[in-house]
């Protein structure tokens, strides 16, 4: 019970987002099949002869809105860069990688309110109870999740949201508790009205006390809260549910009875023999019951092999899920979805070999940005008066190299350190198609002896008809917000590099992204805040289109074009 008061310590109170958005995407079931806004998911799709249609291409992604609440043990999961964790960090960087994995076919992901082991496998005292010990609400989660699900509705992504994960069961008091966190998350998910969610109700469920804690989760009863869940309905609409089963054990009656669709993982099954065993076992206890059947968890990949996991499961016309994490002793950050700290990317080989599969068998098409995806800013040509900017060309000597255009704006007021908004520039911007548009801005910083975190931003607001596309309020985006350089204090100066969060108060950082309406004109103000600051370019790009890594990428050449 003690430990249960660093959750109790650092639960949230403050209220979640209340605000409600028209929802995009719906699934829906149908017979064995999943569908995505009244069509079949991957609609005619066939892969060597294996129907394609109806599936879920999914990703264990579960960590999207993990946080450690105990103070011992918290900075274990530490970022690099920073040497703290930060849940925010880790949740925002996640929902600018998305785009990037739907672009290559993926159409869902698990997300789990306990998260999994942050190593891949294992656990021990670190605290991610995903809701406060009665079973009520943590917002700080729920703002997290809030926009992981926002960001998937935009994109027709389905999220397979699970509730509990052993290892962290416990943080819950008992098993009144466990209903009230059931019952308050699925009246959350009808009170924001997404339709785009698959209930879990646990990983793994188990037969015995061994790894849960409370008797409602083990798999003799746990279809007790598969019903309850199911019976909280709204206009006729209720969420389909299911729990997940471990790697050989084959679902139970009393489940199959009850659930929407089955779930188990095959990572314990190397041998194909076993696994394909597995597989027609499963299928032989689900039996006349028309359900999906998915994989939601495999760590055995191997894609190209004829027998891989992937390629046997959609041979059994059974949606399949990838799972990864880093292996012990492995300190490449680009490796595993799983492993706190996790690097969103699809940037090791074992990535890019999953999602080139996956694009492979959907037969996606990338997407690139075009002239009518972004809208590029060159800072020197605001109509408005400098002021305390100036105008730095390739004849100054503090000019910084390679500049887009060899012109570029530095501010000399203030102080290096701070300073109110000063000498406000003025751009009109003209929106070409609608979507969500990320701000980003290219700049550096000349430091001449001061400390590394000096010199390093600015201020930024934007007015017009636009909604916010981020964790602030329109009101808060239309005013002033300190808009600073990457890396802060480690950014080497006299350099470009990019700037692409906001910080309001103190340490709250927040993504720019906006929800521009094409041929609206906006008006976004750039104000100096502290001295020998330098802007080259601004951007707005369509944040829908493609990660924050690859829309970097794309305008550092475009620049040197």
């Amino acid at each position: 019970m003690n430990n249960l008061k660093y959750i109790l310590l650092f639960s949230l109170i403050f209220s979640p987002l209340v605000n409600v958005f028209s929802q995009k995407t719906t699934v829906t079931i149908v017979g064995e099949q999943f569908y995505i806004n009244g069509k079949l998911t991957y609609e005619g799709r066939q892969w060597r002869g294996n129907k394609i249609e109806g599936l879920l291409m999914n990703s264990r992604m579960v960590q999207g809105i993990f946080d450690d609440l105990n103070v011992a043990t918290r900075d274990t999961f530490a970022y690099a860069d920073t040497k703290k964790w930060d849940p925010e960090r880790n949740n925002l960087e996640f929902i600018e990688a998305m785009p990037k994995w739907k672009s290559f076919g993926l159409n869902a992901i698990t997300v789990n309110m306990q998260g999994g082991s942050p190593f891949g496998y294992g656990n021990f005292d670190f605290y991610n109870p995903g809701f406060n010990a009665d079973g009520s609400l943590n917002y700080g989660y729920m703002n997290r999740l809030d926009r992981i699900l926002k960001k998937a509705d935009d994109l027709g992504m389905v999220v397979i949201l699970g509730m509990f994960y052993f290892g962290q069961d416990q943080r819950l008091y008992d098993e009144t508790a466990i209903k009230r966190a059931v019952t308050e998350l699925v009246n959350w998910l009808h009170d924001k009205k997404y339709r785009n969610v698959l209930l879990e109700i646990n990983n793994e469920t188990q037969a015995d006390l061994k790894h849960y804690d409370h008797e409602i989760l083990l798999m003799q009863r746990v279809h007790e809260l598969i019903v309850l869940a199911k019976n909280i309905e709204r206009n006729g609409f209720r969420y389909n549910v299911s729990v997940s089963f471990a790697a050989q054990t084959v679902p139970t009656e009393n489940v199959i009875k009850v659930a929407d669709f089955i779930l188990f993982h095959c990572n314990a099954l190397r041998k194909t023999e076993d696994y394909e065993n597995h597989i027609a076992k499963v299928k032989k206890a689900v039996g006349d019951r028309k359900l999906p059947i998915v994989i939601n968890e495999d760590d055995n990949h191997d894609f190209e092999a004829e027998n891989s996991h992937f390629n046997i499961a959609l041979k059994n016309h059974i949606s399949w899920g990838f799972f990864d994490y880093r292996k012990k002793g492995d300190t490449d950050l680009k490796n595993g979805f799983q492993t706190i700290p996790v690097d969103w990317g699809i940037n090791s080989e074992t990535k890019k070999a999953f999602f080139n599969k996956v694009k492979e068998i959907t037969g996606t098409k990338s997407e690139t940005l075009t002239s009518k995806d972004f809208i590029k800013i060159e800072a020197e040509s605001t109509k408005s008066p400098l002021g305390k900017w100036l105008k730095i060309t390739s004849k100054n000597k503090n000019y910084v190299a390679n500049a887009s255009g060899k012109t570029y704006l530095e501010f000399m007021g203030n102080t290096p350190s701070i300073g109110e908004p000063n000498s406000p520039l003025q751009y009109t911007v003209k929106v070409p198609i609608d979507g969500n548009y990320r701000l980003l801005m290219m700049s550096s910083k000349r430091l001449e002896g001061d400390r590394g975190d000096w010199c390093n931003d600015a201020y930024v607001k934007l007015k017009g008809d636009f909604e916010s596309a981020t964790n602030l309020d329109k009101q808060t985006l239309e005013n002033y917000l300190k808009y600073f350089q990457e890396g802060s204090t480690n950014t080497p100066e006299n350099e470009w590099h990019w700037a692409q969060r906001a910080e309001r108060g103190r340490h709250e950082f927040f993504d720019l992204v906006y929800k521009l309406k094409k041929g609206e004109t906006y008006t976004l103000t750039l104000a100096g805040r502290s001295q020998r600051f330098s802007v080259d370019y601004i951007v707005f790009y369509n944040a829908d289109k493609t990660s924050l890594p690859e829309a970097k990428a794309f305008f550092e050449n475009k620049a040197s074009e």
